[in-house]
């Protein structure tokens, strides 16, 4: 078990805390596919309709997603690997009725052997990201006939660690960006950290409470990518968002070098009555 890390106070209510059988697929009757979809990728088998639609194909075949910088032969992620391909290819059936047929593959020599009709092939990549999965998708093209070019321009969506995905232990994925605090990274601090301002509603309520984001700290000390973990409500997360956006930190520091890191911050709130 990791050892936790001592807080680093950032401005006076604020801290950062280091966090610690057969390979093609047959397709899923209508009625299944839609209890199970995750709803994010959903969303992005939507998009990836519209650009297959767009390219003129009939028969896509989705395979198998790998873990980003993952050798061809590497294991780490198989299985989330084969569940997000397996939800893209559900949702797409459903998202987008005019394609002729969506199965998935293992890899795309299974897919030449079992599925020669295909008119392209996606595959994509994914990475963690915080509580999120980075995914890039790429669709190739299998006959440049179809359509006037080779490939279309990578997907790149995030989408959250359901349920599902920590069961498969996405959670103890390598992130993509180095956590402060964390292998001989550095903790930002903080050089302008205005509070966030107080909502009415809050104010009324005598609200208090912490609100926890994980952020990503640039190389210049801006703030990026802010994911939200714990929130007491009442807009006082959107508050803490807005406010974080604007603050400007010593970045995260490496053998000398300043370098992108996620870490958490937790800001406390208080209202006037409570000080």
């Amino acid at each position: 078990m990791r050892q936790p890390f001592p807080p680093l106070f950032l401005f006076a209510v604020a801290s950062c805390l280091p966090v610690p059988g057969n390979n093609l697929q047959a397709q899923t009757p209508p009625t299944a596919e839609k209890q199970t979809t995750d709803p994010d990728l959903a969303k992005v088998s939507v998009q990836l309709g519209e650009e297959l639609q767009h390219a003129g194909v009939k028969r896509v075949v989705i395979l198998d997603l790998r873990l980003q910088n993952q050798p061809a032969n590497g294991t780490d992620g198989k299985a989330i690997g084969k569940w997000l391909a397996d939800q893209i290819a559900m949702s797409l059936r459903t998202s987008t009725p005019e394609l002729q047929s969506v199965e998935r593959a293992s890899e795309e020599s299974d897919a030449t052997a079992h599925a020669p009709e295909a008119d392209a092939f996606v595959a994509g990549t994914f990475v963690r990201v915080s509580q999120q999965l980075e995914i890039s998708l790429t669709e190739r093209l299998k006959d440049s006939s179809v359509a006037p070019i080779a490939s279309i321009a990578p997907l790149v969506p995030k989408i959250g660690i359901s349920p599902e995905l920590a069961e498969l232990n996405a959670n103890e994925l390598p992130e993509k960006i180095a956590r402060a605090g964390v292998k001989g990274v550095s903790s930002p601090i903080c050089i302008y950290c205005p509070l966030p301002e107080y909502t009415d509603e809050a104010r009324r309520k005598k609200v208090s409470g912490l609100v926890t984001l994980d952020v990503t700290v640039t190389t210049v000390g801006t703030v990026e990518n802010i994911v939200v973990i714990k929130s007491p409500g009442y807009g006082l997360d959107s508050k803490a968002k807005e406010a974080v956006k604007n603050w400007r930190l010593k970045p995260c520091i490496k053998d000398g070098q300043a370098l992108e890191c996620r870490v958490v911050i937790e800001v406390t709130l208080r209202t006037l009555h409570n000080r």
